[in-house]
């Protein structure tokens, strides 16, 4: 497997880890205030940012191994 690809499927493993076990801190600890959405919500629009750019990395990278088609006149 590519590191980026490697890179980015680890990230979001991560995400999901931590987030679940702050999930489970938040809901032991008490559910007066629902901290936990602060930290998914900041991390998750991070993690969106990286989505896209690992996205459009992978597309651009696309284009460059297509065959070039010649326009004939």
């Amino acid at each position: 497997m590519e590191t980026a690809k490697r890179k980015f499927i680890m990230s979001w493993i991560s995400y999901a880890a931590v987030c679940s076990f702050l999930t489970v801190v938040n809901y032991v600890t008490g559910t007066e205030y629902i901290w936990v959405l602060w930290v998914i919500g900041g991390w998750g629009i991070g993690q969106l940012i990286c989505t896209i750019d690992y996205l459009l990395a992978r597309s651009e990278k696309r284009g460059e191994n297509a065959p070039r088609k010649q326009r004939s006149l």
